[in-house]
């Protein structure tokens, strides 16, 4: 069998043909344990830009893997633990993205379910909210933090 002809099998039947040309990696296989398959994360996360910020949901492998690499770059150590803890978020979903590259992501942002535009490798860039602000609701539903009154008590009203 020549190369081409291998690679116009189904993937399915190049995998049986490896294995029965190969018996030694059959045996290694079987003493194998079987990998875990990543789940997807329950948290959107947000990855910084210039501009504003985009989605780890809506980003490709690729585009994971850069930014990944950027926050794991020296830079100011003031902001070193902080692109620390980004760049270990971004490998849980580097590791599912690797199984499901182009799969939509169903999950957590704000507090509300829902289902993430398709991975690309430009993907939308969002605006940051106000200080003090709290994040645009999505669909215009609450925030989900409870009610309140941003007023606060004068001096003359505290007990002490």
């Amino acid at each position: 069998m020549i190369l081409d002809e291998f690679f116009s099998l189904p993937v399915a039947l190049q995998i049986k043909t490896l294995l029965l040309a190969a018996p030694t990696l059959a045996d290694k296989l079987v003493l194998m344990e079987a990998p875990r398959v990543p789940r997807p994360p329950a948290f959107d996360q947000r990855i910084r830009r210039k501009n504003g910020f985009m989605w780890a949901s809506e980003t490709d492998l690729n585009g994971l893997h850069y930014w990944r690499d950027a926050a794991l770059k020296p830079g100011n150590p003031e902001y070193a633990e902080k692109n620390a803890k980004q760049a270990k978020s971004l490998e849980y979903w580097i590791a599912w993205r690797e199984c499901s590259p182009t799969e939509q992501w169903h999950g957590e942002r704000f507090h509300e379910q829902i289902k993430a535009e398709a991975p690309s490798s430009k993907p939308r860039i969002y605006e940051w909210e106000e200080r003090g602000a709290a994040p645009a609701a999505i669909g215009g539903a609450s925030d989900g933090f409870g009610g309140g009154s941003d007023d606060f008590a004068s001096g003359d009203d505290l007990p002490f």
